[in-house]
């Protein structure tokens, strides 16, 4: 394995990365209907509820969901806790999980997934599956990692001559392209979109980390590095955007070091991570210093807009991160770790994009006119600013029985 710093996963696309786990501080009924109104007056806009599901099992093995991207999440498996890790996939459903162990291999890893294809190392060497341990796929014999897939590609690192190199495949050993510059110290590519793969280097003249973005050669290298800053690191990319973290800040920028914005929420967090992003949605963790546990985080382009997705968690939950992202645009589906006392679990949140009980969108909340307006979509008559369609709990089945169940939770200030 490479000295590198060992993030987290990341990105809509490809994930990648494997975080510090969490091991210690610092790891970054239905209600009443129209009876419930008058209090309903007088509550907050309630989005779309957030739920988590335990992927890893609950038998004292320690488990971590690297990546996702649409019904595929992979990650690794000690089982028991401790044990040699095994690269494992998951589909959503804590009982259907495929081992992706190869043959042979003592460890293996699985850090990022994307349209059918999990990247990973198998005994510190760079690979690949596509859903199967029998299709493993080898990509060097030098210390290496992938640590993002997309559409065919992997991205990593690889040591070559005594260095740490950045490292773009494209299925075959051969296929090999060094995307490390000369003066660089240290390479690697922690996250892949379409054309673009982030990561960070290290110049020999310099010890700190710097974030930089490549468009599949060395020569597109771009540095990323905010001014002001020690180091920084990119993790994720996609849909124009791209993640990570400067001096323990949450970093997100555009395509420029310029464009830095700092994530980290005032009052919140005092240090923290984003590791991935997927239709303008980033994820990662924040703590609020370094003493601290952290917690999975969610944000949507700045710091005001954070979520704590462990709140979504057993409240027996000390730590959590998240790791990967993916959105079709309806829901959003967000992998990574818990832990609850000394056992770690891979955890799958999942948010659907439903309505608010501000339904019209006027800025009152589960007003008369709100509850006009949304039986009035169900007729089929939706105002021009009302939440688009009767689909209202974004399930995929428009103006049922259970649209206007979700409706009313929401008007009484639950969670759709």
């Amino acid at each position: 394995m490479s000295p590198l710093p060992r993030p987290g996963n990341h990105h809509c696309i490809p994930h990648t990365n494997h975080y510090p786990e969490i091991d210690s501080p610092g790891d970054l009924t239905m209600p009443a209907r129209p009876a419930l109104l008058a209090a309903v007056l007088l509550t907050a806009p309630v989005h779309a509820q957030w739920t988590a599901e335990i992927l890893g099992p609950a038998d004292g093995s320690r488990s971590i969901a690297n990546g996702v991207h649409a019904n595929q999440q992979a990650g690794s498996l000690e089982s028991p806790a401790n044990a040699p890790r095994r690269a494992v996939l998951w589909s959503g459903d804590p009982g259907f999980m495929i081992d992706l162990h190869p043959a042979g291999s003592t460890t293996s890893e699985a850090f990022a997934a994307h349209a059918g294809q999990q990247g990973g190392s198998a005994d510190g060497r760079a690979c690949y599956w596509t859903g199967s341990a029998a299709s493993f796929t080898l990509l060097s014999n030098d210390s290496s990692d992938v640590w993002a897939v997309f559409n065919g590609q992997q991205g990593g690192d690889r040591v070559v001559g005594g260095s740490v190199r950045a490292s773009l495949w494209s299925g075959t050993p051969e296929s090999w392209i060094d995307l490390s510059l000369p003066g660089f110290g240290a390479s690697a590519v922690f996250g892949m979109s379409q054309g673009q793969q982030v990561g960070l280097y290290l110049l020999n003249a310099h010890w700190n980390f710097r974030a930089c973005m490549w468009s599949g050669s060395g020569a597109s290298f771009v540095d990323l590095h905010p001014s002001g800053f020690s180091s920084s690191t990119a993790y994720g990319c996609g849909d124009g955007q791209q993640v990570g973290t400067a001096d323990s800040r949450a970093a997100l920028w555009t395509g420029s070091a310029a464009s830095f914005t700092d994530l980290t929420p005032p009052g919140v967090g005092l240090i923290g991570a984003a590791l991935a992003v997927c239709g303008g949605i980033q994820v990662g963790s924040i703590a609020p210093s370094p003493a601290s546990y952290p917690r999975a985080a969610l944000w949507r382009g700045s710091a005001a807009t954070f979520e704590d997705l462990s709140t979504a968690l057993p409240p027996t939950a000390i730590s959590s991160h998240a790791t990967g992202v993916w959105t079709d645009g309806q829901s959003i589906l967000v992998s990574g770790q818990m832990r609850i006392g000394d056992e770690h679990f891979a955890v799958l949140w999942r948010q659907a994009r439903c309505g608010t009980s501000d339904f019209n969108n006027d800025g009152d909340i589960g007003t008369d006119q709100d509850i006009e307006a949304f039986f009035a979509c169900l007729g089929g008559h939706c105002c021009p600013t009302c939440y688009p369609g009767a689909d209202f709990n974004a399930d995929g089945d428009t103006g049922t029985d259970a649209d206007i169940e979700s409706f009313f939770r929401a008007l009484g200030g639950q969670p759709c």
